[in-house]
């Protein structure tokens, strides 16, 4: 199933594709803030390079967060996009999940994690069999305390620009690898599988998973308060 992957959750920008869960092309950039900008060359870049056309795509798979509010709402924009004009099924997947499954390692336990600032991470806490994960504790957005107080002592932390928490999982005994760079093949690979086994969900239902409310929220909020 041939899958297009696109992750724009962070300052990386990154589209996937993938058939049989191999990724088959991927093209990765830093784009801070440019994500509308570059976003389309990105996929037909990949296309390209293995040779496929937009028409030929038969899915789409997209990160849903959390991570930047304005990259999701472009990414998860675009995918729609896609799927409406090509009528092909879209799957969304954790941007945290993403990165997890980047690991590579043999832990049962993997958190993948992103900086979500006011001293807080983005988490989510992955069951690993080897093959897959499965969720053991909801995305969501902690302090690194109550995160460690929740991860067994063989898990691995694979995030995403989180070296300011480094010292804090080494001294809790846990191995971390803190810069994995957000991967479009690795959503593909994920949406492919989810695609592949019927767990797609409605265009009109595919929406980012922010994990917090948006700082202009907060601050209304408090206001209220």
């Amino acid at each position: 199933m041939i899958v297009l992957g696109i992750e724009t959750a962070t300052a990386v920008c990154s589209v996937g594709l993938t058939d049989g869960e191999v990724v088959l092309s991927e093209v990765s950039e830093e784009a801070g803030r440019r994500h509308s900008v570059v976003l389309v060359g990105m996929i037909e870049q990949v296309l390209m390079d293995a040779g496929y056309s937009r028409g030929q795509l038969e899915g789409v798979a997209v990160s849903a967060g959390p991570g930047s509010f304005t990259g999701l709402r472009i990414g998860m924009g675009l995918a729609k996009g896609i799927c409406v004009s090509l009528d092909i099924p879209i799957a969304t997947v954790s941007t945290l999940e993403a990165l997890a499954v980047q690991s590579g390692s043999a832990s049962s336990i993997v958190c993948g994690c992103l900086d979500a600032r006011h001293e807080e991470l983005y988490s989510g806490v992955y069951q690993s069999d080897g093959a897959t994960l499965k969720s053991a504790h909801p995305d969501a957005s902690r302090g690194v305390e109550p995160l460690i107080s929740l991860l067994a002592p063989e898990a691995i932390v694979v995030g995403y620009e989180i070296g300011s928490y480094t010292d804090a999982f080494c001294q809790a005994g846990f191995a971390v690898m803190p810069d994995v760079r957000p991967s479009g093949g690795a959503v593909a690979t994920i949406g492919e599988r989810r695609l592949a086994s019927g767990h797609q969900v409605s265009v009109d239902g595919a929406e980012p998973n922010y994990c917090k409310k948006s700082q202009p929220e907060r601050l209304r909020a408090k206001d209220q308060s």
